[in-house]
């Protein structure tokens, strides 16, 4: 009976032990998470605060593509009319080469 009073004090004994650990454990734990909680938080600021720039920047190079595909349209109707404007040119030049041969011809001499 002794050895068997003495095996349930040992164990009485260990499991006060291990609930001693675990409760060491446990506020280790937690007090680790109370410290790192607010850094999660902090970070997950930071990360949404990524994300917004990151769309802000997406925004800018969306109209900056766009101002660039205005822009080449511009300059292939500026292209256009230029080549009018030049065919233009060397059609008048011919008719105003015409009118003058048109004039000599007419022309009194003195």
């Amino acid at each position: 009976m002794r050895k068997l009073a003495e095996k349930s004090k040992n164990a009485a004994d260990q499991i006060i032990g291990l609930s001693n650990t675990c409760l060491q454990i446990s506020e280790k734990a937690y007090t680790m998470m109370n410290t790192i909680s607010p850094e999660i938080e902090h970070t997950t600021v930071l990360v949404r605060e990524i994300a917004a720039s990151g769309m802000e920047q997406k925004n800018g190079v969306d109209q900056v593509n766009s101002a660039i595909n205005d822009l080449s349209a511009i300059i292939q109707q500026n292209s256009q009319l230029s080549e009018n404007m030049s065919s233009s040119a060397v059609d008048l030049e011919r008719e105003a080469n015409n009118l003058k041969s048109d004039i000599e011809f007419f022309q009194v001499v003195k």
